[in-house]
């Protein structure tokens, strides 16, 4: 796919879905006498059914300074240098896409639209994306990859090793940003970041401006479940916080959702009956879509020297503060490992990453590979940013016959 055409609305989308329901089920119902319930109905009721949604876009925001490079022996361009140091704050976002497709139902390509603002002087610059086109075959060696930047803010990839034997079919440039990641040293980390079920294709466009959007085709792209899309924007110095909109939607398999009403589709009005013409043509009118609008999203800033003031080493109090810093994460990392053990034993990984976008994290973005590592990461990372009430209140909800009082 080589052009870029505008996202679906979501209302068009809902409602040609109803509109294809209603026909479906005169038609179909007709056909059949009353006596049968009508297959092709209860199919499209699926697809009604099936969700997608954003995951939070603070969960996995980072201001990039120059430490952060300098730690992983990346030396930053000198126009980079210079912005950072003079003209710009540097962000990098990563936001993921989870799809929830109902059974039955199967999707054939996935969109996503970002919209950074506001729409002034302090309007945010998209840098760099990922993924892009430029990783298309890259993809297709399957595996997990991990991320770097390099001085210009470019990514560089880290495959598995079993797969470095194709790297010399990449193209020459390609290659020399090709590496094996357990020698990698990474400061972005993506965890199981895979598409390699079948031909893959992607169309991406973002830097220079203020929009990025990226075009997934894959026959199988709903069996993906959560696709990852990864921003470096920068802003003007002193912007504290930003808005951002998304659009996201999955477009059905165009075969597969008209399997079982196919024969009565001649039968639809003109308007409707246009949408089937051509494999997929009118797959993007039947989207599943999702739009979401943050305002006022507030940028990570660096931490403030702490300036000691001068203590009395008899003052009582003072003493006791400090026993209160020193003991805090150990309690913090007790309740994190019992709540952890719960919420391994309780739930399984899909109901775990449902979980986290219910309360605003992304399960990909936790640190740790298995369930239960990622589990107690979950806990600590509720309790530091003040929703663990919230992570608590989730599961009672979703196993209420559980103690989660901890």
């Amino acid at each position: 796919m080589t052009q870029f055409d505008p996202p679906p609305h979501l209302d068009e989308t809902e409602s040609n879905l109803a509109l294809l329901l209603q026909e479906v089920d005169s038609w179909t119902g007709d056909l059949a006498g009353g006596k049968t319930v009508p297959v092709g109905v209860a199919d499209i009721q699926k697809y009604l059914s099936a969700k997608i949604q954003f995951s939070n876009p603070t969960s996995n925001l980072t201001r990039l300074t120059p430490d952060m490079f300098e730690q992983v022996n990346v030396q930053l361009s000198p126009q980079h240098v210079q912005q950072m140091t003079h003209a710009f704050d540097f962000y990098f976002m990563t936001l993921s896409v989870q799809m929830r497709p109902e059974p039955g139902t199967y999707f054939r390509a996935l969109g996503c639209i970002l919209n950074f603002g506001p729409d002034d002087d302090t309007e945010p610059i998209v840098v760099s994306i990922f993924p892009d086109e430029q990783w298309k075959e890259v993809f297709n060696f399957g595996g997990s990859l991990e991320l770097n930047l390099d001085g210009n803010f470019e990514f560089q990839v880290g495959i598995e090793e079993k797969y470095l034997d194709f790297v010399p079919l990449l193209p020459a440039a390609k290659q020399a940003r090709v590496f094996n990641q357990s020698s990698m040293q990474s400061s972005i980390k993506i965890p199981a970041f895979s598409y390699s079920r079948g031909r893959f294709n992607i169309a991406a466009y973002g830097p220079d401006g203020p929009e990025c959007y990226w075009y997934l085709d894959n026959d199988e792209i709903s069996q993906t479940l959560t696709a990852q899309f990864i921003i470096v924007f920068k802003v003007p110095q002193g912007v504290r916080a930003i808005s951002l909109q998304g659009v996201a939607w999955a477009e059905p398999d165009m075969d597969k959702l008209t399997a079982n009403f196919r024969h009565v589709i001649r039968r639809f009005k003109d308007s409707l009956r246009n949408l089937f013409k051509g494999k997929n043509k009118g797959s993007r009118a039947f989207a599943i879509t999702v739009k979401e609008v943050w305002d006022n999203l507030p940028l990570p800033q660096p931490m403030l020297p702490q300036i000691d003031s001068p203590q009395d080493p008899t003052d009582s109090p003072a003493a006791s503060h400090a026993d209160e810093i020193e003991t805090a994460p150990l309690n913090h990392l007790q309740v994190a490992s019992r709540f952890g053990k719960l919420l391994t034993k309780w739930f399984n990984e899909a109901e775990l990453r449902t979980l986290c976008l219910d309360i605003g994290y992304d399960y990909e973005n936790l640190p740790g590979r298995a369930k239960p590592e990622r589990a107690q990461e979950l806990a600590l990372l509720s309790m530091r940013e003040n929703t663990f009430a919230k992570l608590q209140a989730a599961c009672k909800e979703e196993r209420p016959y559980v103690t989660w009082d901890i």
